[in-house]
């Protein structure tokens, strides 16, 4: 990647997944590199996503980097009402330069995942054991309720997870328990091809309107002309603790249409998406066009545009309109 602006040049390189895969017999394989082990059936969040580096919901189709891990899957097929099941034991360990961004210390992170196809329904027992994260589990679904319309869903626990939570005084109180996520949702594909998702996610730990209301009052007196070192400092503690991740909101909404080849326009492909904080009624919206008629290439842009009030999640982004222009290169 590279980036350029009036202050900064960057750019690096960066292998997202790769590694070593032996299947010593049919229906059984182990795997050794840079994975992304995509857990869960949501389209914009994942609760259960236990293994991976979290979405970005204004793109959750772009490209993740993996982190080191060792697993196995094992898959078979069944007669009857349970048609398959399978397995899939992993471990993600850490050391200082080793999927450091995981978590700190030495842990080998283990986790599993079972899978079964009961009833034409696609279900996930997950679970992932204490070390650089708190223990967590967490069960996933997915099932068409017809030919253009399926359902999905996912709930997951962190036991013993620890949460940091700004008050109005200033001071910082940390609460420690479980913590429930969970999310629902719906794919549906119209005649004329046009493509319905909507989904509804609560982050169990995330933070209520009056909690990011608290955190950014802190955020602008801290960086105002009146604002300490101290207080900068801790406003940067607080955003890396939580509060500065994508979505560190409690309740979202989230609505994508999309409509491939509208009017015989071939190889175009626009779309609507709409992410909606519902405690505080912010809000941003999204309309892009992606056009893919040329070979291995994926042209795309979008205009990003933020609604909300002062002391809100979106009405307190650094700009309330952002224009993005794309080439991606598929090989």
């Amino acid at each position: 990647g590279a980036a350029h602006d009036a202050l900064d040049s960057d750019g690096s390189a960066v292998v997202l997944e790769g590694g070593l895969r032996i299947s010593p017999s049919e229906g059984f394989s182990i795997d050794l590199g840079k994975q992304v082990q995509r857990w869960g059936k949501g389209y914009a969040w994942n609760p259960v996503a236990f293994f991976e580096r979290a979405k970005d919901p204004n793109d959750p189709t772009a490209s993740r980097e993996g982190f080191v891990i060792a697993s196995a899957a094992w898959v078979r097929s069944l007669p009857g009402t349970l048609a398959a099941i399978g397995f899939t034991p992993l471990a993600l360990p850490t050391a200082s330069h080793l999927n450091s961004d995981y978590g700190a210390g030495r842990h080998g992170n283990l986790g599993a995942k079972l899978y079964l196809l009961y009833a034409d329904t696609d279900i996930d027992l997950l679970w992932s054991a204490k070390g650089s994260r708190p223990e967590r589990l967490g069960i996933d679904f997915s099932r068409n309720l017809g030919a253009n319309l399926e359902v999905h869903g996912e709930w997951s626990r962190a036991s013993g997870a620890t949460r940091r939570v700004l008050t109005g005084d200033g001071t910082i109180r940390s609460t420690t328990g479980h913590l429930d996520s969970w999310l629902i949702g719906a794919r549906y594909l119209t005649t004329r091809e046009v493509t319905w998702i909507a989904e509804l996610y609560r982050n169990g730990g995330g933070y209520d309107d009056g909690q990011l209301g608290t955190f950014y009052r802190f955020l602008s007196d801290a960086y105002g002309p009146g604002g300490t070192p101290a207080a900068r400092s801790q406003a940067m503690q607080l955003t890396q603790s939580g509060y500065g991740r994508a979505n560190p909101g409690r309740r979202y909404a989230y609505l994508r249409v999309s409509a491939k080849d509208p009017f015989d326009w071939l190889y175009l492909t626009p779309a609507l998406t709409t992410i909606v904080n519902l405690d505080d009624q912010s809000w941003q919206l999204t309309p892009e066009i992606v056009y893919t008629g040329w070979q291995n290439l994926e042209l795309r842009a979008r205009l990003v545009m933020l609604q909300g009030g002062r002391y809100t999640e979106f009405g307190e982004k650094a700009a309330s309109r952002r224009l993005e222009l794309s080439l991606r290169l598929y090989f």
